[in-house]
This record gives C-alpha cells, structure tokens and sequence, in this order.
C-alpha cells in the first residue's frame, strides 16, 4: 500500500515538472514575440497594486 502511493506520488510528480517546463516555455515565447504588451501589462498591474494598496 505504501508503495503504491509513493509511486503514484512520485509519477504526479514527474507530471507537475514536465507541465511546468512546458508552461515556462510557453510563457518565454510570448515574452519573446510580444515584449511590449508584456511591459504594458506589468505597468498596469503595478499601477492597480499601488492605487488598491493606497486605499487601505
């Protein structure tokens, strides 16, 4: 029993890493093909951060 869900665990596990490094890839070509919107978007979201923070 405790075999069966180390290994299980195990295999979530190899599955989680190689989602993520598909993820990072990903995200990497978008940054790469559209640097701008990904400036202009941080922008605004630092922009929203600092007027929310400011409320409180």
């Amino acid at each position: 029993m405790g075999e069966q869900l180390e290994e299980g665990m195990h295999e979530r596990g190899e599955r989680l890493q190689q989602r993520e490094r598909e993820l990072r890839g990903s995200l990497t070509q978008v940054v790469r093909d559209h640097p701008w919107a990904v400036v202009g978007g941080s922008v605004a979201l630092g922009i929203l951060l600092g007027v929310l923070g400011r409320r409180r």
